[in-house]
């Protein structure tokens, strides 16, 4: 009788940590899953061309244009978790799925490549990173808009803007203004003699 009694009382107490700890590890998978921090499950190298599988642990990516940035630079830093990548690096092949469940069920969310111009041999994307070209989804991104993303910044507003961006982007900075000597608003009399070559002013 005793010796039933243990043996329920191993079980039960076997079944309650059982429970426990499929409990933690439901937990801990949920919050990688939602963690918002790109990761790699699979990788493998072919002629020196990285293919990444990639889970965003996201629900959704809203601008994957910044999220392939976020992923290039990654990959550049080496600061993926699971996954050390060994340079030189001369391309790079992803795809990326929003979850880790979504890998064997569904197409992959985006297909990122960042390959050199003209399929250069010998380069590396941490070295030479002027080189390369980035495709989203098949579509090659527009470097010059970009680098203006970059710089400005698209919901920027003009006047905080750098005054280089006027030229790389084609915003409407606001036009130069005369040198204080020779502005527009002052007097003839109140020019310097220089002024009158300098801005054309009617000097007397």
């Amino acid at each position: 009788m005793r010796i039933r009694k243990r043996v329920c009382a191993v079980t039960i107490l076997s079944a309650i940590i059982l429970a426990a700890i499929l409990a933690m590890l439901a937990f801990r998978i949920r919050q990688e899953n939602q963690s918002g921090v790109p990761d790699v499950v699979n990788s493998t190298r072919l002629n020196g061309c990285e293919h990444l599988t990639v889970v965003a642990n996201r629900r959704d990516i809203t601008d994957k244009e910044a999220f392939s940035h976020e992923l290039i630079g990654m990959c550049r830093e080496n600061t993926f978790h699971s996954v050390k990548l060994s340079f030189p690096l001369s391309a790079l092949e992803i795809s990326v799925y929003l979850q880790r469940g979504d890998i064997e069920k569904d197409k992959p969310f985006c297909r990122i490549e960042y390959i050199p111009e003209g399929q250069g041999k010998g380069y590396d994307i941490k070295s030479d990173p002027d080189i390369y070209c980035l495709y989203l989804d098949g579509i090659k991104e527009d470097k010059a808009a970009s680098a203006c993303g970059a710089a400005c910044g698209a919901s920027d507003k003009p006047e905080e803007k750098p005054a280089a961006c006027g030229t790389a982007c084609g915003a409407a900075d606001k036009p130069a203004e005369a040198p204080a000597a020779c502005g527009a608003s002052d007097k003839p009399e109140e020019k310097p003699a220089a002024c009158g070559t300098a801005c054309g002013a009617s000097d007397k």
